[in-house]
């Protein structure tokens, strides 16, 4: 369940891109911004969300190598690279302290 969620979480952010005059370095960290804010429900911090920039970019780095499967991750064989790195971003913020626990 907590994988379909993170599949869902990216899927949302993907289907509600930011404006489209973005740059893409932009564009990624206003879907950081977006997945965390629905997680959490505050916006990051500028060391959480360099964090999340800097995952992300590694995650996707390693979809592109070939290190990791895209389609295992998104769960459907046509899954992008961007939508696995996603995915695993959504965990990773999905894993924090402040989600598992909050008050």
């Amino acid at each position: 369940m907590f994988l379909e969620l993170a599949r869902g979480l990216a899927r949302q952010t993907l289907a509600s891109p930011p404006a489209e005059d973005l740059e893409p370095a932009e564009r990624d960290q206003a879907h950081v911004l977006a997945l965390f804010r629905r997680v959490i429900t505050r916006p990051p911090s500028d060391q959480e969300l360099e964090a999340l920039l800097q995952y992300f970019h590694a995650q996707r780095k390693r979809l592109t190598a070939g290190e990791l499967d895209a389609a295992k991750i998104g769960d459907e064989e046509s899954a992008s690279v961007d939508m696995a790195a996603w995915v695993m971003t959504a965990r990773a913020i999905m894993n924090l302290d402040e989600a598992i626990a909050k008050e």
